[in-house]
């Protein structure tokens, strides 16, 4: 302990406690990362879940759309197109 920190903590009207220096499972940040991996595991389910129910003709539509973007973007010079 730095010795200012010493002195300061044994004037009167001061408790100490004898605390460790490292202590993961003292640490809310511990138990937040915890819940974020949680919650992102869940997430990733969601997303999984959610581009398998993408209907195959949506994915088709989009594809054939590639053409038509294409001349969109030449047409106006790389500017913004419709979609």
């Amino acid at each position: 302990m730095p010795e200012f920190t010493l002195v300061e903590a044994l004037r009167p009207g001061w408790m100490t406690m004898i605390w460790p220096s490292r202590s993961p499972d003292l640490n809310p940040m511990e138990n937040l990362w915890a819940i974020l991996f949680e919650t992102a595991k869940d997430l990733q389910s969601v997303i999984r879940k959610a581009w398998n129910e993408v209907d195959k003709s949506v994915i088709k539509n989009l594809v054939n759309s590639i053409s038509e973007r294409i001349f969109q973007v030449i047409n106006r010079s790389g500017s913004c197109i419709d979609y």
